[in-house]
């Protein structure tokens, strides 16, 4: 089965996910950290799934396409236009980038996760990935985007924390001091 969200809200809710695993470092040179190899064509190229191409089709003739995968638990707190902190704690590129949810895919046969080349955790297809805008790296800025986090999750599989972020924008706008009250 195969599904698609598109209903964008008007509120931003920020999340971020720590990764402390290079598995997941590889993950994310694949598809996020650089474009798809191919673009959206040789993901609609490359999927069985009739409903999955169509779906994917939507976003024909654009220059760059960039994915994630947080699973299947994770993903359902998401919306499309939330922002996402993806922090890591493990490979060459340590540090923290952000990006908004353009797109949320249910794959159940873990289609593109094996197409793009992800490391599969626990023998499980990647079933929920999610089209984000092009990653900004945020190494650089102050972690007063962390204050006040929410702890969702903490274990799941590969060991990487999952927080709802109330000050979440802040690592947009540099901020260095909390917001008047």
């Amino acid at each position: 089965m195969v599904s698609y969200t598109t209903t964008q809200q008007a509120t931003v809710n920020w999340f971020c996910i720590v990764y402390n695993n290079v598995m997941t470092y590889q993950n994310l040179c694949r598809t996020f950290l650089t474009p798809v190899e191919g673009g959206i064509e040789a993901l609609i190229a490359g999927v069985n799934d009739d409903l999955l191409r169509r779906l994917l089709s939507r976003y024909n003739g654009r220059p760059e396409v960039y994915l994630w995968d947080l699973g299947e638990e994770r993903a359902s707190k998401l919306n499309i236009g939330d922002g996402l902190i993806i922090r890591l704690d493990a490979g060459a590129d340590r540090g923290a980038h952000y990006c908004y949810v353009e797109g949320k895919l249910i794959d159940l046969e873990g289609e593109i996760g094996d197409l793009v080349g992800w490391h599969r955790f626990h023998g499980g297809p990647w079933s929920t990935p999610m089209l984000v805008t092009a990653p900004c790296d945020a190494s650089n800025r102050p972690p007063n985007y962390l204050e006040d986090k929410i702890e969702i999750m903490t274990w799941h599989g590969h060991r990487a924390k999952f927080y709802r972020l109330p000050h979440g924008e802040r690592i947009v706008h540099e901020r260095s001091a909390k917001p008047p009250e």
